[in-house]
């Protein structure tokens, strides 16, 4: 899948934004809207697309991160992200990524899950494990 996209920011926290979306099977505009909301220790992203190709789609992030501290130079790293797509007839794909551990400068580590799921069966690819993360 790729994704171009223009955006312009309506006000500090709201963006509207207007592209192309492409996969292997298909091609057509794409609009959508993303709210961005800090809170205290973290952040809130929301961001609702609609895509018009052959089969209408619409799609939701939901993508959070909280870090309280512990201490001086540790906090708590908590990361959740859910994207659900549909054609309002079945669910395309829905993915809900957890992620629990320490940062400490631009690194992340802990525990990780994701669930993944493709279509109306639905296929499963789910993942559980550690996680290493490092900001640029």
């Amino acid at each position: 899948m790729i994704q171009a996209n223009v955006t312009y920011a309506l006000a500090k926290k709201f963006s509207l934004y207007t592209g192309v979306f492409t996969n292997k099977m298909d091609f057509g505009p794409s609009i959508g809207a993303i709210g961005k909301f800090k809170i205290k220790n973290g952040i809130v992203i929301v961001n609702n697309r609609h895509t018009f190709t052959k089969e209408y789609i619409s799609a939701l992030l939901l993508l959070t991160e909280y870090r309280p501290p512990i201490n001086d130079k540790l906090n708590l790293y908590i990361r959740l992200q859910i994207l659900s797509e549909t054609n309002f007839e079945e669910a395309k794909r829905n993915i809900q990524l957890i992620r629990l551990g320490i940062a400490f400068e631009d690194y992340q580590l802990g525990l990780g899950t994701t669930f993944d799921q493709f279509g109306s069966l639905p296929i499963k690819r789910n993942n559980h494990g550690l996680f290493f993360r490092v900001q640029f």
